[in-house]
C-alpha cells in the first residue's frame, strides 16, 4: 500500500499497488492503515508530507 503522510503524521491518502480484487482485502488494508498515526518526516527540521510504501501480509486462522 502506498501512504501519503502529512506534516503532522496523518494518512491522508492510501493507494493499493497490489491488491485482490473483490474479497475486502484491499479496503481492510486500507482502512488498517488509516488508523495509524506517524512521526512526520523532517527536511531541514521542518515537518513535511511524504509519501511512503508499506507492505501488508494477511493470514487466514486454520
Amino acid at each position: 500500500v502506498q501512504v501519503f503522510v502529512d506534516d503532522k503524521g496523518r494518512v491522508k491518502e492510501t493507494v493499493i499497488l497490489k491488491g485482490i480484487p473483490n474479497t475486502g482485502l484491499d479496503e481492510a488494508a486500507s482502512d488498517a492503515i488509516r488508523q495509524v498515526r506517524f512521526r512526520p518526516a523532517r527536511q531541514r527540521e521542518r515537518a513535511v508530507g511524504v509519501w511512503i510504501s508499506i507492505p501488508v501480509n494477511f493470514r487466514l486462522k486454520s
